[in-house]
């Protein structure tokens, strides 16, 4: 069950969501594991407030959150690193404006293997608290948000690994 008292916004949540709008980039960023590993990743809104595209249709209700989301596949080192330690550091760079954003937090994997943990249901706010707020759904709209050529790489052989059929393909 979500919480129905909505929280105010994280303060910097407002200048960092007009950046992104005005932004090239589109939210590209860095993500930082303490495997150490630093990664390129895409932002891909706030759990709850992703925007409807072409390529998906929406059944949880409106939401707020300060929840960074990021799509990847399950199959990527990070995830292992992840379980074994939560804590990670975002950077973002607007070049337009020569803004730099740092994020530090705990990463969450949400699949549709692991359960959610209650403390992070709390942190996502339906708009209309008569509808229940799924993180499940939240997940299928993560996912058919992605454009189909996107979704297919998560068909493409294991991440990190070379095999002859894709050095033939992409020769």
């Amino acid at each position: 069950m979500t919480s129905t008292t909505m929280p105010p916004s994280a303060p910097w949540k407002s200048a960092f969501k007009s950046l992104l709008s005005q932004s090239e980039s589109g939210g590209q960023f860095y993500v930082a594991t303490y495997g150490p590993r630093v990664r390129t990743c895409q932002f891909r809104g706030f759990a709850g407030e992703l925007k409807e595209n072409e390529h998906g249709d929406p059944k949880n209700p409106d939401a707020v959150s300060d929840l960074l989301t990021l799509t990847s596949d399950i199959r990527m080192d990070k995830f292992q690193e992840i379980k074994k330690n939560p804590s990670f550091e975002a950077c973002f760079w607007f070049q337009e404006t020569q803004d730099q954003y740092r994020i530090r937090g705990d990463a969450h994997i949400c699949s549709l293997k692991d359960q959610v943990s209650k403390d992070l249901q709390k942190q996502v706010f339906p708009k209309n608290s008569s509808i229940e707020w799924s993180w499940k759904e939240e997940w299928e709209r993560q996912f058919s948000n992605l454009s189909p050529m996107m979704k297919g790489t998560f068909r493409s052989p294991t991440p990190g690994k070379c095999s002859m059929t894709s050095y033939l393909q992409y020769r």
